[in-house]
């Protein structure tokens, strides 16, 4: 495992120690470490002939590879700061972006992205990322996005990383990050799951958020090994990379798992998953039946992990952890993180109380960019995050997240948590998707509505959905409405876009939304 301070050379020690070794694949292309050192002097050449330096911020709109890759070090290595975008950006949201933190340049990886940050107006120039096959010769030339650049200098000294919340639940922020957080946040994911330089680690998760970058990106970079990179997730593709690469860590978010075990079930022929090992689960609510289906179905024992954009990573499961435990919790913090459970006042309550999740240490960010009022709302003076997570911290220090506060239902005065409820209904054989949430009532404040999308050739009736949940919830738990999906929308996080849904199911039933 690397353990050098030196965030920026991590690539570089790998390719003293082993230059042939294979570090990424991507698609038809396969990388050694050596390789990606070339690509990352190349690029920090080409950051310095753009005069970007400290202060400075590079939005990049990649693809998951070798381009992302480089330019993340390549900038560390510089000293300016990253703004990484999803390629599902739109025009606006990169154009606010790139505004707030004045950047001076952008990187995209294709000239639909070159397109992209011409409808977005940037004024920065827009470079484009060039990998050829066969080396790193000229990772990007000059764009056409704009003749001069923005006026630059204008990042806070310790962001390295502006990473926007997801957006699933409010409206996107810029969390600042420090690179010595997210290596410490990843050397502990690392160490946690017992990764080697043998370890072969699939990643469908995209770079541009944190599961990816972290848990996927930097974790398996530390540890010397292989990442197989995805960039977008595919089922069969997946179990395909799996049998052909040997992958001994499987990341992902739940949908993902759900959508390959479906895959599975379906194959036809022989295939064979022996090399898998475990890998995370994370992003959104993970069910004690998927964890014992990956077990039972994929050979995999897999971890559930906790964190947020905010706080990167706090808890997570040793794969070594009996099933149960890896079923009903997070797992236990993480050395060095420090962690309260408060009440509503933000008086510390007793192990085992339920309440709210506040979060101290490595991985927490110093800030929302330029968006004082906004952090003063979630961190206090001295470093203390509130996560707007409910959770409870048993006697063995294991952490159960419980869902948002936010998110907490209270009908006719009783509190139902959406989380209990889905991890019901992912327990039904004909149920494949589910999320539940409140809505305005003028009798009970609110009611419950339950999105359901049925596993493939299955019939569901609502009042069967409805019924599936009596004596097994309380009465008042049991959901009002059933909403029949095809599909729940998707952020490119890989979380359901509860806003977009929420938003979509008031406006049928003509309803008034605060947003």
């Amino acid at each position: 495992m690397y353990s050098n301070k030196d965030c920026g050379s991590l690539v570089d020690h790998w390719a003293e120690l082993q230059p042939e070794r294979l570090a990424l694949v991507d698609g038809a292309s396969r990388w050694t470490y050596g390789d990606l050192r070339k690509g990352i002097r190349n690029c920090r050449e080409f950051l310095s002939g753009q005069g970007v330096g400290k202060g400075d911020a590079v939005v990049t709109v990649l693809r998951n590879g070798a381009e992302f890759l480089a330019v993340f070090f390549a900038a560390l290595q510089t000293g300016c700061s990253v703004v990484p975008c999803d390629t599902a950006v739109d025009a606006s949201l990169l154009r606010a972006r790139a505004q707030v933190c004045q950047a001076g340049l952008a990187i995209v990886g294709s000239e639909a992205e070159v397109d992209l940050a011409v409808r977005a107006g940037l004024r920065c120039p827009v470079a484009v990322a060039d990998f050829a096959s066969d080396g790193f010769a000229d990772i990007a030339k000059p764009g056409i996005g704009g003749d001069s650049r923005a006026e630059g200098g204008a990042m806070p000294d310790d962001a390295f990383l502006v990473a926007f919340t997801s957006g699933s639940t409010a409206a996107p922020k810029g969390a600042c990050l420090k690179a010595e957080s997210l290596f410490m946040c990843a050397e502990n994911l690392a160490r946690r799951l017992g990764l080697t330089s043998q370890d072969v680690v699939l990643v469908p998760l995209p770079w541009s958020h944190m599961f990816g970058l972290v848990a996927g990106m930097l974790a398996t970079l530390l540890a010397g090994a292989v990442i197989v990179s995805m960039r977008k997730h595919d089922p069969k593709e997946a179990i395909r990379l799996i049998e052909s690469e040997g992958v001994t860590v499987h990341h992902g978010v739940p949908t993902m798992f759900f959508k390959e075990l479906s895959a599975l079930k379906a194959w036809e022929g022989p295939v064979d998953l022996s090399s898998l090992r475990t890998g995370i689960a994370a992003g959104s609510f993970v069910s004690c039946m998927l964890v014992e289906r990956a077990e039972r179905e994929m050979g995999m024992r897999m971890a559930s992990a906790y964190g947020s954009t905010e706080v990167v990573s706090v808890s997570m499961n040793r794969p070594s952890d009996p099933l149960k435990v890896r079923q009903e919790t997070s797992g236990r913090v993480f050395e060095g993180v420090e962690v309260r459970v408060v009440d509503i006042d933000g008086t510390p309550l007793p192990t085992g109380s339920i309440g709210e999740l506040c979060v101290r240490g490595p991985g927490v960010m110093t800030g929302y960019l330029k968006a004082p009022e906004e952090t003063a709302k979630v961190m206090s003076p001295d470093g203390w995050f509130s996560t707007g997570d409910l959770v409870s911290i048993d006697e063995e220090g294991f952490l159960r997240v419980l869902g948002r506060k936010k998110d907490l239902i209270i009908r006719g005065g009783n509190n139902v948590a959406p989380s209990a409820l889905e991890c019901l209904y992912l327990g039904h054989p004909d149920i494949e998707d589910v999320v539940v949430m409140g809505y305005p009532d003028e009798v009970f404040g609110e009611k419950i509505v339950c999105f359901v999308v049925p596993r493939q050739g299955s019939v569901l009736e609502a009042e069967e959905v409805r019924a599936y949940a009596r004596g097994r919830v309380p009465k008042f738990s049991i959901p009002d409405d059933v909403v029949f999906k095809a599909r729940l929308p998707r952020l490119p996080s890989g979380k359901t876009d509860k806003r977009l849904l929420k938003r979509e199911f008031m406006k049928e039933r003509g309803l008034e939304q605060d947003d």
